[in-house]
């Protein structure tokens, strides 16, 4: 395990095949791995194939990994106390996001966000029992053909601010949907073809078997 004042608690930049970044920490964000996916003060990204991220922490945002691209990979236990307990900034594809948290800020206006992710963009992912203030499974993302389930939060135990396009969202303690009420106070989500206990209102052809 490795501890750093900034990002990349285990690794920053490059590409990681079949890897375990295990216990890994930084006082900034990314505390598995940092990429910078999206920033434009940094032209490469972390890319991490069939690797599994466990306990590792951040003081900011992105508890497994902060920025890059993430495919059929676990991330398990990691935590952030501001948001993103399992990733922020990521793209994830085909990956299993359990037991990651985003609790512990000092601020609760403005941090816990996004116990499973945050501002991620995720396609054919399993999100389930992330705890977060808002947003247990994730916050702020675009969700395609995902399983966000049994996850936990006081607002938005699912999802919180998102779009979400033919998913399942179901047994999420907090809602299985709900607002932002942080970073974008009131924004709503966007449900499309979605299987959900509680059907919304002002969505398009979303089912439900309660």
């Amino acid at each position: 395990p490795h501890l750093v004042s900034q990002g990349g608690g285990g690794i920053e930049g490059g590409l990681a095949n079949n890897c375990t970044l295990l216990g890994n920490s930084t006082i900034g964000s990314g505390g598995g791995a940092d990429g910078y996916l999206f920033s434009s003060y940094y032209p490469g990204y972390t890319t991490l194939n069939n690797c599994t991220l466990i306990a590792n922490t951040a003081r900011n945002v992105g508890g497994g990994a902060d920025g890059g691209i993430l495919n059929q990979c676990t991330l398990l236990q990691n935590t952030s106390k501001t948001g993103g307990g399992g990733a922020a900034s990521c793209a994830l594809n085909n990956c299993l996001v359990t037991s990651n948290s985003a609790t512990g800020g000092s601020n609760p206006n403005l941090d816990n966000f996004g116990g499973g992710t945050w501002s991620c963009n995720l396609t054919n992912c399993i999100l389930t029992y992330n705890v977060a203030t808002n947003g247990g499974g994730t916050y702020e993302s675009i969700l395609v053909n995902c399983t966000v389930a049994s996850n936990l939060a006081l607002t938005g135990g699912g999802i919180a601010g998102c779009t979400a396009d033919n998913c399942i969202l179901y047994f999420n303690t907090g809602g299985d949907y709900g607002y932002d009420t942080q970073v974008h106070p009131n924004k709503g989500n966007n449900i499309n073809f979605c299987c959900t206990a509680l059907l919304p209102t002002n969505i398009v052809i979303n089912i439900t078997n309660a």
